[in-house]
């Protein structure tokens, strides 16, 4: 063993005898430590540095130790302290000195003194880890207390640490800095400045921030933050601050965004979202009332009322006297022209009131799918059994039809959406800046189940798919007469569309019901198109004129069968329009007749088949050229002009391109 002695007096130490040491080494190196009286009932412990690595503490066994094989990989200055605690709680330490450590076989060692505080500040980091581990300790115990009150006992996955894996613990918020405590005050830039603009200060290649709008008083900017990825697969939407008299969702908000900037390398739900997700963040959507402690901005009306979703059934007397019509709203809409083609593919909202009959709310949308049963399986986890006493024990979760940003997304944009509600009195016994931790964890937790589950536009379709559409009229005035014109005119009642969000090929077939009250001639074309798609628009596919049926009609009810193909595009690229997005694919019936209202559509039954295709176009529409008469061998097949997509032929039979 090649030791080095160390000698300490009350708080000196200084090397009695010094020897060489080489970068390597391993369980070769150790020091020996005599300590004067005044450590005699401390419990002692050598503090190893090197370079700018961070300390290494190791226990002393009868006053000596090895030096951790870290300390000793290359040559450098290794710096040795110690310090001692006692039953008491009282610390004491010593200074540091510094050993050099040569490559290969060294020589003789100098030593000398060098950094009176390299201890203090190891036992500074020292106390950070454990201040940090005591805070995800106090979160993991209280969920652990919750689990246990729900079932009774406690089982292995209870007890492991960070189970299940995905689940994020925060760190525990700690409130305040100089005269400012977000969790109380109202003062609107001082809020941004005290997290978020700090976060865009220290982490500026992820994220920015820009004013996207005044509020209705015209007082108050109102603020984006993107949270950009370098590499994204997916944008999520999250918003606050509609209702900000009850600051902690905002608070709650900015403190899991710190998180995700400070903490994302030891959390995999951090590191999902840090790497994966990008996230454009509204905190404050109402500035007027986060400063007033108002649920209402300055013309009264209660934003989370004012979306064009089912606004007329709307009873609330806040809601505005049309819809859509506040400032706040308008820089809602600008946002969301910029980030829908942008992979959006969730939404999230968080809020806080007073309500008094649970802790926790969950709100979706009633017509959407949205991923809802993993939604409720994070929500139960703030769920345990209580008496009716203790209703903030409990959590609710439920449909909304109100006319907000949620209801108001999964509709226009067809995307995931959820609304969390939190009261600020809950979990009363760790105080508000614990509620402002557990929060900061629902929101992280649903926020990563929303985003795992979700896709933006162009994933989103569900196919394979059958849609039918129908119509009867009512009465014999119920019907449409078709009129005579230079090009055909379309039935409005039997238009249709709907949303084409990934490649498919799509099939119609169906019939139409005609009643002739005249002898005449019509001509029906089933026409599906898509618009901004080269040979996909209305005009370039009425003129295809491959489904439309021709024929003469005696008076009476004639049943016209009908069918049509179509390749579904996602999104297009073109000189015509650069870089757009189809989305919709529509349908109607295009007719022609030679005797003006000699004939009236009564009827339609049609069938929308769709099949997923990842093909350039796996659709082809082709007819036989020539005539009938030029395939006379029973052997013959005739080779087919191609109308869609537009090209010559496709040969088959020589004899006839000859």
């Amino acid at each position: 063993m090649n030791n080095i002695y160390l000698k300490v007096a009350e708080n000196r130490i200084e090397i009695e005898k010094d020897t060489f040491t080489t970068g390597g080494s391993v369980d070769f190196d150790g020091c020996v430590f005599s300590f004067d009286s005044t450590w005699d009932s401390f419990i002692k412990t050598a503090v190893f540095g090197f370079g700018n690595s961070d300390f290494v503490r190791v226990s002393l066994d009868d006053d000596s130790c090895k030096i951790p094989a870290v300390c000793l990989q290359k040559e450098g200055i290794l710096k040795i302290g110690a310090y001692g605690v006692n039953e008491d709680g009282v610390v004491i330490t010593t200074n540091a000195v510094a050993h050099r450590i040569e490559e290969g076989i060294g020589e003789e060692n100098n030593w000398y003194e060098e950094d009176n505080y390299f201890v203090y500040n190891a036992l500074k980091e020292l106390e950070g880890s454990l201040e940090k581990y005591k805070g995800e300790l106090e979160v993991r115990f209280n969920d652990l207390l919750r689990n246990i009150r729900h079932s009774g006992s406690i089982s292995d996955k209870d007890v492991l640490p960070g189970e299940p894996d995905e689940w994020y613990y925060p760190s525990t918020f700690k409130d305040g800095s100089g005269n400012l405590s977000v969790s109380t005050d109202k003062k609107y830039q001082a809020y941004l400045d005290y997290i978020l603009n700090t976060l865009v200060s220290d982490f500026p290649e992820y994220v920015s921030y820009k004013e996207i709008g005044e509020d209705s008083s015209g007082e108050y900017s109102i603020y984006a933050y993107t949270f950009e990825p370098l590499n994204y697969e997916k944008t999520v939407l999250i918003t606050s601050g509609f209702h900000p008299e009850e600051s902690i969702a905002i608070v709650a908000l900015s403190h899991f965004l710190s998180d995700l900037c400070r903490n994302y390398r030891n959390d995999r739900t951090l590191s999902y979202i840090r790497s994966k997700v990008k996230l454009v963040v509204v905190p404050v959507v109402n500035p007027y009332g986060f400063v007033n402690k108002t649920a209402l901005n300055s013309n009264g009306v209660d934003l989370q009322r004012n979306f064009p979703y089912k606004w007329d059934e709307c009873a609330s007397e806040n809601k505005g006297s049309d819809p859509a019509n506040q400032s706040e709203i308008y820089a809602i809409f600008d946002l969301l022209d910029e980030i829908y083609d942008d992979k959006l593919c969730a939404a999230l909202d968080t809020d806080a009131g007073s309500f008094y009959y649970c802790g926790a709310m969950m709100f979706y949308p009633r017509f959407k799918d949205n991923c809802l049963s993993k939604l409720a399986n994070v929500l139960k986890r703030y769920n345990y059994d209580a008496d009716e006493s203790d209703a903030l024990s409990k959590t609710v979760i439920a449909s909304s039809v109100n006319p907000s940003i949620g209801n108001f997304l999964a509709q226009q944009f067809n995307i995931n959406t959820c609304s969390l509600r939190w009261s600020p009195v809950n979990y009363p016994a760790t105080g508000q800046k614990g509620g402002i931790t557990k929060f900061a964890e629902l929101i992280g937790n649903t926020l990563y189940t929303l985003a795992e589950n979700s896709s933006y536009a162009s994933e989103r379709i569900k196919l394979p798919f059958i849609r039918h559409i129908s119509w009867r009229g009512t009465d014999e005035s119920d019907v449409h007469y078709l009129f005579a014109s230079d090009s055909p005119l379309k039935v409005p009642v039997s238009s249709y569309e709907f949303d084409a969000e990934k490649p498919c090929c799509l099939m119609l077939n169906g019939y139409v019901i005609i009643k002739a009250t005249n002898y005449c001639n019509v001509k029906i074309n089933p026409v599906l198109w898509q618009d901004d798609s080269p040979e996909q628009s209305y005009n370039d596919r009425l003129q295809t004129d491959a489904f439309a049926v021709s024929m003469p009609l005696s008076v009476g009810m004639h049943v016209v069968p009908l069918e049509s193909v179509l390749q579904v595009y996602a999104s297009d690229t073109n000189s015509q329009f650069n870089t757009v997005y189809p989305k919709k694919v529509r349908f109607t019936l295009a007719t022609d007749i030679d005797v003006p209202s000699g004939a009236c559509v009564v009827g339609y039954s049609f069938t929308f088949t769709a099949f997923e295709s990842d093909s350039g176009c796996a659709v082809e529409i082709s007819k036989p050229m020539g005539r009938a008469q030029d395939y006379t061998n029973y052997n013959d097949i005739p080779t087919h002009q191609i109308i869609y997509p537009k090209q010559t032929v496709r040969e088959s039979d020589a004899d006839y391109n000859d």
